[in-house]
């Protein structure tokens, strides 16, 4: 049986407005609008936030880094351990050719 018969008694309203979609709502041109606008303007929020760290540290000069492998072997020398010795003969071949790179680019 159809939806108009007698024994139905839905109204007009009812038929145009359900009730499980009551809850929806139309947004105005405007609303649209300025959603659209604030969510641009968070995601500039965001960008400027990703900008706004601070840079990395300056990379060390070859000074420093002669003495840091100086204090290193330093404090490896009474060490005995065969990691020890890579350690300080890894260390001295890297103060080598930073050496070198130096003297070829000076």
């Amino acid at each position: 049986m159809g939806l108009l018969h007698a024994t139905n008694r839905m109204s007009i309203a009812e038929l145009l407005n359900p009730a499980d979609e009551s809850g929806y709502s139309i947004w105005t041109s405007e609303e649209i609008f300025r959603s659209v606008k604030d969510s641009r303007t968070e995601d500039d929020d965001q960008d400027e936030d990703n900008n706004s760290q601070p840079p990395p540290p300056p990379k060390p000069t070859a000074k420093e880094v002669f003495k840091a492998i100086s204090l290193i072997n330093n404090y490896i020398e009474s060490d005995t351990s065969v990691a020890a010795d890579k350690l300080n003969q890894s260390m001295e071949t890297y103060s080598k050719s930073l050496l070198d790179h130096l003297i070829t680019t000076a």
